[in-house]
Formats: C-alpha cells, structure tokens, sequence
C-alpha cells in the first residue's frame, strides 16, 4: 500500500513543488486546510505522515495540536522560515523542524527516513533535527570537523563569517 502524506502548506507555490517531490517517490501527497483534517480522518482518511509548511508560528501550533488530538504519534516534518523562532508548544520529539527553503531533495529523504523508521529511531532524528536548527539559530559562526578533521558540518553564521557555502565547504580539512 502506498504512503499517504498529509500537506497542511499555506504557500500554493510550495504545496505543489511537495506533492511533485512526492509523487516522484512513488507517494501518495494529499492537501487539507486544517480545519478540515478532522472531516478528512472521520471519512475513514488516513495519512503515514503531515508535513505543516504554514505561514506563521501560530498557524503552526494550531496545525500540530490539531494534528496531534487526532494522532499523538503522527510522524511530523514542520518547515519554518530561517528567522522564525520555533514555539516553544512545539518542543515535541515526534517533530522534525527544517527551514525555509525546503529543498526537494532534503524533504524526499526526510519523508522515507521517518516512513521506515521506528518510534526510538524518530525520536532520536529528532533531537538531532532539533540541535541541527539550534545550531542554525545562533549568531556565532558554527563549525564542525569529522574525526578526520575535515568540515561536515557549517552553520548561516560561519558560512558568512568564511564566504563558503555550507555544501562546498563540506569534506574542506
């Protein structure tokens, strides 16, 4: 049976790149307004995964509690723009956080990551995500080396601070 993926995204423009993404993995993306999520699961609807790109931090809150009423354990991807500060309502391990612009390729791997994942393994992604965007957040530049010493990992800060882009510094020593 093929995965269903609920799209709650105000943005018309990004809602169609995801379902694009989506359908090219062999998914099965359906859109809902969120005040409308609720029919959808009483017609018998049901979904492996919501991805809440919203305009706002509180259209996103209002998104995940409705989401969460309905399913506590629904795998959640949450796409919030570069300077918007997560609610702290949203402190939830079960939600994956990304920034704007969710490139296709990042949510592809996000989506078959938590569709073949286990609750312990989700949970664990989580926390990752979640430093990852903590990392992100802050203003002091940010660089990581592998045990070999060569840069895996760079934050917005330090990628102005040194004039790379996060993926050509990526393997630097």
């Amino acid at each position: 049976m093929t995965a269903c993926i609920l799209l709650i995204t105000a943005c018309l423009e990004a809602r169609a790149a995801q379902q694009l993404c989506l359908r090219r993995l062999g998914l099965a993306p359906m859109s809902a307004a969120v005040d409308h999520i609720r029919v959808l699961r009483s017609r018998g609807l049901d979904w492996n995964l919501a991805v809440v790109d919203q305009f706002t931090g509180a259209e996103s809150l209002q998104a995940v509690r409705a989401l969460r009423q309905l399913d506590a354990n629904l795998p959640l991807i949450l796409v919030l723009d570069r300077d918007q500060d997560l609610p702290d309502q949203l402190n939830d391990a079960g939600i994956v956080l990304v920034r704007r612009p969710l490139d296709a390729q990042v949510l592809g791997s996000l989506v078959r990551a938590l569709l073949a994942s286990d609750g312990e393994s989700r949970r664990l992604f989580g926390e990752q995500e979640r430093a990852r965007l903590t990392l992100e957040s802050i203003a002091d530049g940010v660089i990581t080396l592998d045990g070999e010493g060569r840069v895996d990992y760079l934050n917005p800060a330090a990628e102005q601070v040194c004039g790379w882009d996060h993926d050509d510094a990526l393997g630097l020593p």
